[in-house]
């Protein structure tokens, strides 16, 4: 018999998810528990057919057996391995169905252990509705009794129930008894509904969910019963429980109660006692105020004394009424007594008129608008002249006239005013509009707001001064002005004649028609006119002066002695008509010269040599310097080199540092500034010849007797050294 492959005899399986559906829970477990089955027996089959196969390959060919069944055992136990863990992974998915099934029948047993009858809500709602409404007593009395019965008769009910029945019993009803076993899952899932329908019945009768906390129930306005110091109140428009600041009512009658009582403050929370009747306090009635008229008629019994205390603007004092003048109490009258020229009217409606009138024999006029006064008039408080727009005060209290800002006072008969004055915000204003202002006194200041300091002083007879914080600067002369300290002037300043030293008259600069001249001690020392031929001069009037000009290293750079009338040139004491104390540079030089001394016979530069010496600089680097020359312009003749090197001459910096990236061997361009060009690898001093001899020049703006080197150290071995650059040259331009 042929080997069968385990797929041969059972499809693979797949494992599932356990549901939790309880709708769907049996069908499911039996339909897993009939695979179980289905396994078995496939592996009954299995382990028979290998029996049989393995005998018969045994008794064939054991050697064949030894490779191929071994082979296809492996594959077998594999499979095996695999069903073992499929029907383990069945029998887990079994053992949590079970596991969901008990949970959820906990969870029905907890909700009928927490059911509510809705009826419980109602009577309740209907008994604390009632509550207030008769015998307050008598209503909690029968609340009570209500309570108690539904007590009793829920509790009834819940010991008659199933879940109070022992295991045991047996009998009509198919859920009994509770500990019966089930002979197929059939019966079981059958049993299993009729549970289930029976607990959703029981459910659906229970109100309130069981809820012991107000914030678990539905039908109360948590938004007004959590609130401190609050009732609850049943709200039938909204079919909800809120909160209230009176226990129970609905809309009736607070109190049926003919005799209430208050057990503290009643609090009116803002609202009006209203209604028809009365009110009858024995005690004391306090009010901010009372609004409304009471007739005569209406008050009865006896009235307290009226001492006018409680009348308005007017102050009581005993049974009269406070009299003041002014703000001053004149003193307390039962009865006010109006003199002549006086009228008083009856009292109407509460109001007493009081009109003034002129009497017989009086000068007085009195009318609405107008007062005419003629005489003397006498105003002991103040007066107030109200304006349209701005008022004036007299404060009797300060004796001063006060006024507003930018009332104004006026003079004149000009349309605006010819004089006037008057503040406005932060600026004062005086203002004349006609004519000539005039301030007259003998002494007349202007000063700081405090009278500290002066601005303007002017004195009859004598100055008129002007001060710097508080310092004077300028005072007016019989001859003039004064002035104490610097004058600074942005334009131009004008002078008739004369600019005379104070204290000294004959040192002054005189102003004529294009001419000005510097006077000394009455000595004329400069002259400058223009004419047709400008012209300045100096010793104007041919005095004993010596003129001088300085340098900034000599101090008679030119010196003319007037006594001698000889100049000298950095000499302060010349013995010819010029003495130059120096060197003298001309063009040409005129006459048979022989008077001459002191020059050579020459005029021609001998040969010489200049030279400079670089720092430290190690093998293969450069460094830049400066070597003088004999001349501005110069004829080079020899290069002397101390040590081995390569020596670049250049006319300028400028040249130097354009020239610095070219490599030795390579010709500089023409017009780069290159003079000349040495270079040597042998040890100690190497002479070059220029031949023919090599023009060389200074390029700097202003022309110095120098060049410009760049000198690299070509030593054959490592190290540093100095190198000198020794130059012989001749010059050609000084």
């Amino acid at each position: 018999m042929p080997l069968k492959k385990p797929g041969e005899l059972f499809g693979a399986i797949t494992p599932k998810e356990p549901s939790i559906n309880v709708d769907d829970k049996f069908p499911h477990i039996k339909e897993e528990f009939n695979k179980v089955e289905e396994l078995r027996k496939q592996i009954d089959t299995v382990s028979s057919s290998l029996n049989n196969s393995l005998t018969e390959v045994v008794d064939k060919n054991l050697n064949f057996l030894s490779n191929e069944y071994s082979e296809q055992l492996d594959k077998f136990n594999k499979r095996i391995n695999t069903f073992k863990e499929e029907i383990n992974f069945e029998v887990h998915n079994l053992k949590k169905s079970n596991q969901y099934l008990k949970t959820e029948i906990e969870i029905v047993e907890q909700r009928q252990n927490r059911i509510n009858i809705p009826n419980i809500k109602e009577e309740v709602i209907k008994e604390v509705q009632n509550l207030l409404s008769g015998d307050v007593a008598d209503n909690i009395q029968r609340l009570e009794e209500k309570i108690e019965v539904v007590r009793n008769s829920y509790q009834q009910t819940l010991n008659e129930g199933l879940l109070n029945e022992p295991p045991s019993t047996n009998n009509s009803d198919p859920l009994t008894p509770l500990d019966k076993d089930y002979v197929t899952l059939k019966e079981f899932q059958a049993q299993y509904k009729i549970f289930l329908n029976r607990i959703q019945q029981q459910l659906a009768t229970v109100g309130g969910g069981g809820a012991v906390r107000i914030q678990d129930l539905d039908d109360v306005d948590l938004s007004t019963a959590k609130v401190n110091n609050k009732f609850l109140k049943y709200d039938s428009a909204s079919g909800k429980w809120v909160g209230s600041n009176a226990s129970g009512g609905s809309g009736s009658d607070v109190v049926d109660d003919t005799t209430p009582q208050l057990g503290g403050n009643l609090d009116l929370n803002g609202k009006y006692i209203t209604g028809t009747g009365g009110i009858n306090v024995t005690g004391v009635v306090t009010a901010t105020s009372f609004s409304g008229t009471v007739p005569s008629s209406s008050l009865s019994g006896a009235l307290p004394a009226l001492d006018g205390s409680a009348l308005t603007g007017v102050v009581g004092s005993g049974s009269g009424i406070v009299i003041k003048d002014g703000g001053s109490t004149v003193g307390t009258a039962g009865t006010i007594n109006f003199g002549d020229n006086l009228s008083v009217t009856p009292i109407s409606a509460g109001i007493v008129t009081v009109t003034g009138s002129a009497g017989s024999g009086s000068t007085a006029n009195v009318s609405t608008s107008t007062l005419n006064v003629v005489g003397v008039t006498t105003h002991n408080q103040d007066v107030q002249f109200p304006g349209a727009a701005y008022n004036i005060l007299w404060d009797q209290a300060t004796s001063k006239f006060k006024f507003d800002d930018s009332a104004q006072c006026v003079w004149g008969s000009a349309s605006g005013g010819d004089l006037r004055i008057w503040h406005s915000s932060d600026v004062s204003n005086i203002k004349n509009e006609t004519g000539v202002l005039k301030i007259a006194g003998n002494d007349i200041r202007l000063q700081t707001q405090n009278n500290s300091e002066d601005y303007i002083r002017c004195t009859d007879g004598a100055e008129v001064k002007l001060f710097f914080n508080d310092g004077e600067k300028l005072a007016t002369t019989n001859t003039g002005i004064s002035v104490t300290g610097d004058v600074e002037v942005s334009d131009t300043i004008f002078v008739a004649n004369n600019i005379k030293h104070t204290g000294d008259t004959d040192t002054y600069v005189e102003f004529t028609a294009d001419k000005i001249r510097l006077i000394a001690g009455g000595k004329a020392l400069i002259h400058a006119e223009e004419g047709i031929i400008d012209t300045v001069i100096i010793n104007d009037g041919s005095n004993n002066l010596d003129f001088r000009v300085e340098g900034q290293n000599d101090n008679n750079l030119i010196f003319s002695d007037g006594s001698t009338d000889k100049v000298g040139i950095g000499s302060a004491l010349p013995q010819q008509k010029l003495d130059v104390n120096g060197n003298v540079k001309a063009t040409a030089y005129y006459g048979d010269g022989s008077n001459l001394t002191g020059i050579s016979a020459g005029a021609l530069d001998s040969r010489g040599t200049t030279s400079a010496t670089t720092g430290v600089i190690a093998q293969t680097a450069s460094a830049n310097i400066t070597i003088p020359t004999r001349g501005k312009s110069f004829s080079l003749l020899k290069v002397a080199i101390d040590a081995p090197a390569w020596v670049i001459l250049y006319v300028d910096v400028a040249s130097r540092t354009a020239d610095a990236s070219r490599s030795e061997g390579t010709d500089p361009a023409p017009g780069s500034g290159v003079i000349t060009e040495v270079s040597t690898t042998e040890p100690g001093t190497n002479v070059f010849l220029m031949s023919p001899g090599v023009i060389g020049w200074n390029n700097d703006s202003t022309p110095a007797a120098q060049v410009y080197a760049k000198v690299t150290n070509k030593r054959s071995s490592s190290g540093s050294n100095t190198i000198t650059v020794t130059l012989t040259n001749v010059k050609l331009e000084a």
